[in-house]
């Protein structure tokens, strides 16, 4: 009989230190539970506050006119080629035409990357060509330029990170940077 009080006597004591140690759990639990709830609460209040409560703080901030917006708004539209990279390239060696369809095509939104001279100076027509495989891009270009459709070419070269390459040739009189220029007096 004496075992028999012994196992009784530890089945107790740890029964007690089970106890103990869910009372320990069972105050985390709760002291995360009320500064959790704390929190929502406070969360609220801040959010309704601002909902219902406060004033509007807009006379904080600066005032821009609405015409600057618009303007800017305006001039983003209007510059829908402005994911082209374009590649200017003179191939009749008359210095400066690189330079001004290159400003030309700035003007109309393009991103030119490169201004340089062609590897030979004896191009007859003005080209474009793709570099990345969109024809139709190649083809607006060449059309906003005033360059022959037929003269765009399709040469994909993905290592130039490019999408068109414009070969200024004999012809260049007749494009649209130049044509402006000589309705003027």
């Amino acid at each position: 009989m004496v075992r028999r009080r012994n196992k009784r006597k530890s089945l107790k004591s740890n029964t007690g230190l089970r106890r103990r140690k869910n009372k320990s759990g069972n105050f985390f639990l709760n002291s995360s539970v009320a500064v959790l709830t704390l929190l929502v609460f406070a969360l609220g209040y801040s959010w309704a506050h601002r909902q219902f409560i406060a004033e509007d703080d807009s006379s904080i901030l600066p005032t821009l006119p609405e015409e600057a917006t618009t303007l800017t708004s305006k001039m983003w539209m209007e510059k829908r080629y402005r994911d082209i990279k374009v590649e200017v390239l003179n191939g009749i060696g008359i210095d400066g035409i690189a330079a001004e369809v290159t400003e030309y095509l700035r003007e109309k939104g393009f991103d030119v990357v490169n201004t340089d001279d062609a590897g030979r100076t004896d191009y007859i027509y003005s080209m474009v060509k793709d570099r990345t495989g969109n024809l139709s891009s190649a083809r607006n270009l060449a059309e906003i330029l005033n360059i022959d459709t037929l003269s765009v070419l399709q040469e994909i070269n993905k290592s130039l990170i490019l999408d068109a390459t414009v070969i200024l040739g004999k012809d260049y009189i007749h494009l649209a940077p130049f044509n402006s220029k000589r309705e003027l007096p």
